[in-house]
């Protein structure tokens, strides 16, 4: 059970029903069986309006890219990203159609690479011969992306094979953002079964006992608020990442903090302008992609009021280039950047 502590950015199209919350603040969990809870500090971002492979690959690539800004996942810390899809695991359980009892019982076997326990679990449910050994295969089915192919060969139903696929194309997006990281898959998680309903993702680098970086996707949350979008998100645990920055300078303390540079908006087709974003972020400027189509007036109001100072295009001059300056010209007439 989680409590965010977070302020929710106004939508800022309507037509599109997107929005971006960033946050910072304390996060208090109860750990399933415990007793007290557990305070954490967590800073993160969440996407709304943008469904899979780009949403997914943009947020676990802005995740990757703060991490890397701390100083976190060069040379020995290098970053690992798991990649899970919990879409994929309701597929499998709903094929299974297990009574309840039965079904936590495969969901904790699953989740413990227990083969026998699986064995047990599995014992007396009636399901095709195919989708009971995709089951059983599940915890093995872990290893770098090349694991889905073998995953999408096995695949027992229509909608399992859609899950892998979509994993397939959320790695290769997160792939072509060029992300500073070692990507790892793992079919058998089952961890937030009920809370996301499609990628999840943990990111971990030496000197941290825990992960780093957490997220996915929960494009079932904002319904229940009378508002359905889809939604991907991540938070990053600060104090784990300052442990880590910290047991990397041999226990001298961190130095963290955000360069005081002007923000770049990158428009045009959604991996065009994602990579040149983070083709940006790595050379020292703050960037981000505009991943949803807007009108040109709607993005130079998006610029003004998000405080971006410029509005590059990822397309060539004679196709985006003109429109873009035009509305750099818009948003350069809109309040000044800071007061909003």
């Amino acid at each position: 059970m989680m409590l965010k502590m977070a302020v929710l950015a106004p939508i800022p199209s309507a037509k599109t029903r997107t929005h971006v919350k960033v946050y910072e603040g304390t996060v208090l969990r109860l750990e399933r069986g415990a007793r007290s809870q557990r305070e954490l500090i967590q800073a993160g971002c969440e996407l709304a309006g943008v469904p899979a492979p780009h949403g997914d690959a943009e947020v676990i690539a802005l995740g990757a890219a703060a991490l890397a800004a701390s100083g976190l996942g060069e040379g020995a810390m290098e970053l690992t990203i798991d990649l899970g899809h919990l879409g994929l695991m309701r597929e499998v359980f709903t094929a299974l159609n297990a009574p309840p009892v039965a079904a936590e019982a495969i969901r904790r076997a699953i989740a413990k690479r227990d083969p026998g326990g699986l064995d047990a679990a599995l014992e007396g449910v009636r399901a095709p011969a195919a989708l009971l050994r995709f089951v059983r295969a599940l915890p093995q089915l872990a290893g770098d992306p090349s694991v889905l192919a073998r995953a999408a060969r096995q695949a027992p139903t229509p909608a399992v094979g859609r899950a892998i696929a979509e994993l397939e194309a959320i790695v290769d997006a997160v792939v072509a953002r060029g992300v500073p990281a070692r990507l790892h898959v793992d079919l058998g998680e089952v961890r937030g079964f009920d809370y996301y309903t499609g990628v999840r993702f943990q990111g971990f680098v030496a000197g941290a006992a825990e992960a780093v970086l957490q997220g996915g996707r929960y494009d079932d949350l904002l319904g229940r608020y009378g508002r359905p979008s889809a939604a991907v998100g991540f938070a990053i645990d600060v104090e784990a990442a300052v442990g880590a920055l910290e047991a990397a300078a041999g226990g001298g303390e961190a130095q963290l903090g955000p360069p005081d540079v002007e923000a770049v908006l990158v428009v045009g087709a959604p991996a065009a302008s994602a990579a040149l974003a983070a083709k940006l972020r790595v050379e020292g400027k703050r960037a981000a992609a505009l991943l949803t189509a807007m009108p040109e007036r709607e993005i130079a109001a998006y610029a003004a009021r998000w405080g971006y100072g410029r509005v590059i295009s990822a397309e060539p001059e004679d196709t985006g280039g003109r429109a873009t300056k035009r509305a750099n010209k818009r948003a350069n007439k809109k309040e000044p950047r800071g007061k909003r």
